[in-house]
C-alpha cells in the first residue's frame, strides 16, 4: 500500500509534473519547471538567411529556492530540447559553504 501524500490531496495531484517541495535536516527544497516559449533556431551556415530552414526548440526552466534556517537561496537554469523533462528526472545538490551556500541543479533524460 502506498503511503497517502498530503500534497497530493492538496492538489489533486495537478501539479506533480511541475513541482515538488522535500524537507530533509530541516533544509526545505522546492522545486519548479516552468515552460517557456519555444526558441526559434535558424539551420544553415555562419550567415543569417531568412529563407533558409528554422528549428523550433523546446525550452524549460527549472527553479531551486533552498530555505535553511529561514533564509531562502533560489537558482534557476534554462534547459533546452528536452521536451520529457519532469519533476523526478531534476536532482539538486545544496552544499554548505562559509561564505554562501550552493545550490547545484542537475537532471537525467
Amino acid at each position: 500500500m502506498a503511503a497517502i501524500d498530503p500534497y497530493q490531496i492538496a492538489t489533486m495531484g495537478q501539479n506533480l509534473i511541475s513541482t515538488k517541495t522535500l524537507a530533509s535536516n530541516g533544509i526545505l527544497i522546492d522545486v519548479v519547471i516552468e515552460q517557456l516559449a519555444p526558441a526559434i533556431i535558424p539551420l544553415g551556415g555562419a550567415s543569417y538567411d531568412e529563407s533558409k530552414e528554422k528549428k523550433e526548440v523546446d525550452r524549460k526552466k527549472i527553479t531551486v529556492t533552498v530555505t535553511v534556517g529561514g533564509q531562502k537561496y533560489v537558482e534557476s537554469v534554462i534547459v533546452e530540447d528536452k521536451p520529457n523533462l519532469t519533476i523526478d528526472d531534476v536532482n539538486v545538490k545544496y552544499l554548505e559553504n562559509e561564505e554562501k551556500p550552493k545550490v547545484r541543479i542537475s537532471f537525467d533524460l
